[in-house]
């Protein structure tokens, strides 16, 4: 009998700390996004609550969901963000706290106008967005090999600016009343994702993850 309550008590000893390890991991990532909601240092990559899509979604693919890319691909990315629904939409972006339009990000990443100094800082006023032109961008040797369009770049160069936000939001649906300020207006910025999805697919294609 003794034996037998020894080894209950070590099984459940392991069985509490494993426990307690497990506590402590949720606290600490508890304590981790209170620092970075209090910071402003959130990714792009932080877990929020969003909604989730059918099986029927799924099958659907994604044409179904946002709708068919303009086949002439660089004047339905530039009508996307300037002429259809949602074009002049303010919204702010989740990590820097950036307050901007799909039109203003546009024409930012065309060179039509230059991004103004505060867009570029965190809320510490420290710099965190570097951009460069597709002119430039189209040089790397990466570009070449995968044989980027110039299109699919400014796709590239618009995602990794403050429109994630806006073409997470379509591909989510989420916020509900957000999304429907585009897609009601028949605006899911279709010709921008497929430029995108295509960028993407075709990069790891020529590139090789480092050592």
């Amino acid at each position: 009998l003794k034996a037998a309550i020894d080894a209950f008590a070590i099984s459940l000893h392991q069985v509490l700390t494993k426990r307690l390890d497990y506590l402590r991991t949720l606290v600490d990532a508890k304590e981790a996004k209170a620092r970075e909601d209090a910071d402003g240092s959130g990714s792009k990559c932080a877990v929020v609550v969003m909604s989730a899509g059918s099986v029927n979604a799924y099958h659907e693919g994604i044409y179904g969901r946002i709708g068919a890319p303009n086949p002439k691909f660089a004047e339905g990315i530039e009508n996307e963000h300037t002429e259809m629904a949602g074009c002049d939409k303010e919204f702010t972006t989740s990590n820097y706290q950036v307050t901007t339009t799909p039109r203003k990000e546009y024409d930012i990443a065309t060179g039509r106008q230059e991004c103004p100094e505060a867009d570029m800082l965190d809320r510490k006023k420290r710099k965190v967005r570097i951009l460069k032109r597709v002119d430039a961008l189209k040089t790397l040797e990466v570009c070449k090999r995968a044989g980027l369009k110039d299109y699919e770049i400014l796709a590239v160069v618009l995602y990794t600016g403050p429109m994630f936000q806006v073409y997470n939001l379509i591909l989510r649906r989420f916020p509900a009343q957000e999304y429907e300020a585009y897609r009601g207006g028949g605006n899911g910025f279709p010709t921008t994702l497929a430029a995108l999805a295509s960028a993407v697919a075709k990069i790891p294609r020529v590139t090789r993850p480092p050592p």
